[in-house]
């Protein structure tokens, strides 16, 4: 019986239903909601990335458009070549040449325009050639330095290898002043098809530049500039970042369209969620790296939010689901408690004087007519079976109860002493006995020791009358003489041999019979009876074991043409099988060279030989009765 009553087992089903619908539900929302979130945080931040390098662009290109304006500019570049094919090498051609110099300027301050739109554009070439126009104040001193060094000449080739093309460089100290301020330039070259003149650098303040791509407003969300080269140009992040992971990362997710991927945890940072963008005028990439987890702090809100909420209607729904569940199973408690109060004496439902529920009382109505019929049954069954039983089992022994002989061996023995005849005396002394053996109802069963006790009188009554024809041998296992057995086994198997297996065979005749624990399985005793007759016939043998398989589902020992068969083999595997049911040993064999071997056997111990055991065997097996042989 299980332990959890139905009430328990109906609550636990709907319970884990609703359970799993709640959470199904929820974590499905949930799930649409966090991608949809997540995408448009990540869109948001791609668009921010857009802006921003947009931004950069448009000042890169004020930058470079002046620089454009000064190439294509006429004037500016005849100033730069008669400076650079100068013969004169002692100074700076524009301070040599005044009024070159002050028209240059001139030139310089009208590109520039009224609102100066960059802060300093300076023009210059490796001979020392320099002229400027800007707010920015510059020392001659410094500048002058600048041009003689090394440095410059080191700088100046790195800068002509662009050959025109334009030239950014990182944030650098202001070698024209010697300024501590930062500034950042874009550099065009003049040149021709084959010489290098000189050298346009437009300059602004690197403080613009960190002001357009500040996120003051974005405290979580740091911004990393790096050139064509993975130098950083711009960057405000704590991040230990490995520029040559992020080109890595970067070239990934263009290969397949992406704008953004993520870096996993290093160096004790979290999930960092990085957009990127390239600028449109120069192989620059902007990127704007976000901590995953602040980014994503609106989803996991939600999900505190919808645990909150499904655990709310979870435990509102058990609160529900109980209610209900109880309704449901209280008159079916009702029931089960008056089942409980039924017995084969009280075949009857008591269901109180409150049940108000129809279905109780229908159910009511249906156990008081079954146990009706049921009781009526029982009764019945219970007689019928219990006299069946135990009349089958004893008229199957009382078909050998020959008591009218008593008298007549009485006056054959009288007879035969008074003529002086000790034979005929001993014959009837030991008839007499078979015959109160067979005729004894004290019990039903006897022990082996008694039954082959019997069976030896009837050998050597046997032996009396077929003297040298007839030669037997009876050996018994004193392990087992006082097991009880159904009486009347061995005898009517030995018999057979007489009326069967010795009618075509000439003497000498010989029985064996050996009696002990089987081998296999443990715990039975067996009976085995060997014969040198003709043995059975194939058909014989065959519709024997055939009819011995029917057992099962009858025991009448009748043949086929519904005869009684009288003390036979079948008669003793009727027996076996009532007692011993399923326990019952039955073997037949041929035996070499000529002759059969029977064998027959049951359980050792005396559970087995009970009423209770041979009434609920043939309740079994309670088919129409077989012809037995």
């Amino acid at each position: 019986m299980s332990k959890y009553g139905f009430q328990t087992k109906l609550f636990a089903a709907y319970s884990v239903f609703i359970a799993l619908l709640i959470f199904i539900s929820f974590y499905t929302f949930y799930w649409f909601q966090s991608k949809s979130m997540e995408k448009t945080a990540v869109d948001n931040q791609s668009q921010l990335t857009v802006k921003t390098s947009e931004q950069v662009d448009a000042l890169i290109r004020e930058m470079d458009k002046i620089s454009l304006q000064i190439v294509y500019n006429p004037l500016l570049t005849q100033m730069i070549e008669d400076a650079f094919h100068d013969k004169d090498r002692s100074g700076n051609y524009f301070e040599q040449h005044l009024d070159i110099g002050r028209q240059a300027r001139d030139i310089l301050a009208s590109i520039n325009g009224p609102n100066l739109t960059v802060s300093r554009i300076s023009l210059f070439n490796s001979y020392g050639d320099y002229l400027s126009s800007g707010t920015i104040p510059e020392n001659e001193d410094v500048i002058r330095k600048r041009l003689q060094s090394e440095v410059f000449q080191t700088d100046y080739n790195h800068m002509k290898e662009y050959e025109g093309r334009v030239f950014l460089s990182l944030p650098h100290d202001d070698y024209w002043s010697g300024e501590s301020d930062k500034l950042f330039s874009l550099i065009r070259e003049f040149r021709n098809v084959y010489d290098s003149y000189g050298m346009i650098e437009v300059q602004q303040p690197y403080s613009l530049l960190a002001k357009t791509l500040n996120m003051e407003n974005l405290p979580d969300t740091e911004v990393l500039l790096l050139n064509e080269k993975g130098e950083t140009v711009y960057g405000n992040t704590d991040l230990m970042l490995n520029t040559a992971e992020l080109t890595e990362k970067t070239d990934e997710a263009k290969a397949v369209d992406d704008v953004y991927f993520k870096l996993e945890p290093s160096n004790g940072m979290s999930d960092q969620l990085v957009t990127f963008r390239e600028l449109s005028n120069i192989n620059w990439m902007i990127y704007l790296i976000t901590d995953e987890n602040k980014l994503l702090e609106p989803i996991r809100s939600l999900g505190k939010l919808l645990i909150f909420l499904s655990l709310g209607l979870f435990f509102s729904a058990l609160f529900v689901v109980f209610i209900i569940t109880r309704q449901l199973t209280l008159p079916l408690k009702k029931l089960r408690n008056s089942v409980r109060s039924v017995s084969i004496n009280n075949l009857s439902i008591d269901l109180g004087k409150d049940a108000g529920h129809n279905e109780l009382i229908l159910l009511n109505r249906a156990f008081y007519k079954m146990f009706e019929r049921l009781r009526m049954s029982v009764d019945q069954v219970i007689e019928a079976k219990s006299a069946e039983a135990d009349a089958r089992f004893h008229a199957l022994q009382s078909q050998m109860n020959p008591h009218f002989l008593y008298n007549v061996l009485s006056v054959i023995s009288a007879a035969g002493q008074q003529a002086g005849v000790t034979k005929v005396m001993e014959l009837c002394h030991k008839l007499s006995m078979m015959l109160r053996y067979i005729t004894s109802y004290k019990s039903g069963n006897v022990t082996i020791q008694d039954e082959c006790e019997y069976a030896e009188l009837y050998l050597e009554l046997m032996k009396e009358r077929y003297e040298d024809y007839f030669e037997y041998d009876l050996v018994i296992d004193e392990a087992v003489k006082h097991v009880e057995v159904p009486r009347l086994i061995l005898q009517p198997l030995i018999e057979n041999c007489f009326h069967h297996a010795f009618q075509s065979v000439s003497p000498p005749w010989k029985i064996r019979v050996q009696i002990g624990q089987a081998p296999e399985p443990a715990n039975q005793w067996v009976m085995r009876i060997e014969d040198n007759g003709s043995g059975f016939d194939a058909v014989v043998l065959k519709r024997l074991l055939a009819q011995t398989n029917q057992l099962d589902k009858g025991f009448s020992a009748q043949t086929d043409d519904g005869t009684a068969s009288g003390v036979g083999l079948t008669n003793t595997i009727v027996r076996l099988k009532l007692l011993y049911a399923d326990k019952a040993i039955v073997a037949i064999e041929p035996r070499s060279p000529q002759g059969t071997i029977v064998t027959i056997g049951g359980a050792l111990d005396d559970s087995c030989h009970d009423r209770r055991r041979r009434n609920a065997y043939y309740e079994k097996h309670q088919d129409d009765d077989r012809g037995n042989t």
